[in-house]
Order: structure tokens, then sequence, then C-alpha cells
């Protein structure tokens, strides 16, 4: 993914992803948006989930109800902090374009005016 940023940004991510098997999918009422990008990490109380769709979610925000799409804005992004035990909570953005800053560190900007914040994440067994 790093490769294909730093060569096209977002869209080098997108038609990568594209090209990926489904890993799961982010369902928001009766709409499901395909998951192809799960990346998981160990934390001390559980896990750190980040996930990354080739298509936005929705486009929340910009200052208008109904915001229309903004050309680079073209994936989805979620990072989940699950708990081994209680609750967790994490981030969505359901619609980012993502790029390599300076440092070389990866920088990801949201469609909205502010981070979703997600409370209540767990486990379903």
């Amino acid at each position: 993914m790093m490769d294909a940023l730093k060569k096209s940004g977002t869209s080098g991510v997108v038609q990568s992803l594209k090209g990926m098997a489904d890993a799961g999918y982010i369902e928001i009422g009766d709409r499901r948006t395909p998951i192809k990008y799960a990346f998981v990490r160990p934390t001390d109380g559980g896990r750190l989930i980040t996930v990354v769709a080739p298509t936005p979610i929705l486009h929340v925000g910009a200052g208008v109800p109904d915001s229309q799409p903004k050309a680079g804005f073209d994936l989805a992004l979620a990072a989940l902090d699950v708990k081994t035990a209680g609750a967790g909570s994490g981030e969505l953005a359901p619609a980012a374009t993502v790029k390599v800053n300076d440092a070389g560190a990866l920088q990801t900007q949201d469609y909205g005016a502010e981070t979703i914040r997600l409370t209540n994440i767990q486990v379903k067994k």
C-alpha cells in the first residue's frame, strides 16, 4: 500500500485495494461497504484494528446537509481499539484521502469537518 501511495497517491491505493479480496464490511443502515485491507496490532488491553475500504461510505459534513463527493476523498478508513474486556472505541473517516508527509509518515484528511467517534465497540461472537 505504501508503495502505491508514494507512486500514485490516494488513487493508487484505491486501485491496489480494488484488486484485493474482501476482508469484511462496514454496515451503516442497509448499505454495506466492503473492506479490502485490515491490519491488526496487539495493545496492552486488546488490539488496534485499522481497516480501509476502496470507496467512501458517505460524505458527511463539509458544512452542508447532503454533501456531495469531492475529488480525492475516494476511500474510507477506520481505527478500532477493541478491548479484551469491556467496550472499546474508535474513529471513522467515511470519506478520506491519504498521503505521505515529508517525514515519511502516513497522513490522512477526512472530508468532514470533525472526526466521527465510535463508542461501545465489542467483539461479536
